[in-house]
């Protein structure tokens, strides 16, 4: 008995492998792109006033959320 693959069952599996490597490429440059698009939006929309007061309050409530959550979840599990 032999752990030997024939040829037609490798080439699927290559065939696979690079669909799937094709696949997350093409899915990293769809990010990029999204995330240069983001950025040059967010510099021009950063200028108002009140997206400035909106990204404070978002910060903000970042912060808390950090200190906030572990002291919950300590509180919760070990007490």
């Amino acid at each position: 008995m032999s752990n030997r693959l024939d040829e037609a069952t490798l080439r699927a599996r290559y065939e696979a492998g690079v669909k799937a490597h094709k696949r997350q490429q093409q899915q990293r440059r769809g990010e990029v792109t999204a995330l240069v698009i983001a950025v040059s939006t967010y510099d021009e929309l950063a200028r108002t006033r009140r997206v400035e007061k909106m990204a404070h309050a978002a910060q903000l409530f970042c912060i808390a959320a950090a200190f906030v959550i572990p002291n919950l979840l300590f509180m919760a599990y070990a007490l």
